[in-house]
């Protein structure tokens, strides 16, 4: 809550009662003590580029992930067609293809479906401490940063091996439909 004295007026059942309307805003007394080491300010600079640099690897993740989705669906259209050369090729290598297929979906569907990172401070830290310097606040919040960027850098691995797996499997189905096609229209011309 934050802390209003009323002095006068209409509002004020007597001269200096005490309202509370909002959050507490205080500062630590660690603030009050402890000196901002020099630093600091560059280093929470660069916690910031770091997560900046997280969130665009992220979305180029994402579109990776949207392009293999819409590839898959290409690749399962052009196999579900009426002129489709399914039917020409043997059963196993088409069960295997159709499996790689789903499974380059799936891993990149779940590599799109990790969505949730860190961005560091959490609003409601900041605004507890506000009545703080901005350079104590930048000192106080680089261990926030540290673990946001840790955080999400395990996510982000996670997101490129599926992404792999997903690129790995279309490209394996791909040239195993592909080539027993080029067999059965080569075979049959």
């Amino acid at each position: 809550m934050f802390h209003v004295t009323i002095s006068s007026g209409l509002l004020a059942p007597r001269p200096g009662t005490l309202i509370l309307v909002g959050p507490p805003c205080y500062v630590p007394a660690m603030a009050r003590q402890t000196a901002v080491p020099e630093g600091a300010g560059f280093a929470y600079d660069v916690g910031i580029r770091a997560i900046d640099e997280q969130l665009r690897r992220i979305e180029a993740f994402d579109t990776k992930a949207g392009i293999l989705i819409a590839a898959d669906g290409v690749l399962v259209g052009l196999l579900a067609a009426d002129t489709s050369l399914l039917p020409l090729l043997p059963r196993i290598p088409v069960a295997i293809g159709l499996s790689l297929v789903l499974s380059s979906l799936a891993l990149a569907l779940v590599a799109f479906g990790i969505r949730r990172y860190r961005i560091g401070p959490s609003l409601s830290a900041s605004i507890r401490l506000m009545a703080a310097s901005a350079e104590w606040l930048r000192w106080r919040f680089l261990g926030d940063l540290e673990r946001s960027v840790t955080a999400n850098d395990a996510r982000l691995r996670w997101k490129s091996r599926f992404l792999s797996g997903a690129m790995l499997s279309l490209l394996t189905a791909i040239l195993l439909l592909g080539g027993y096609a080029v067999l059965a229209v080569i075979g049959g011309a």
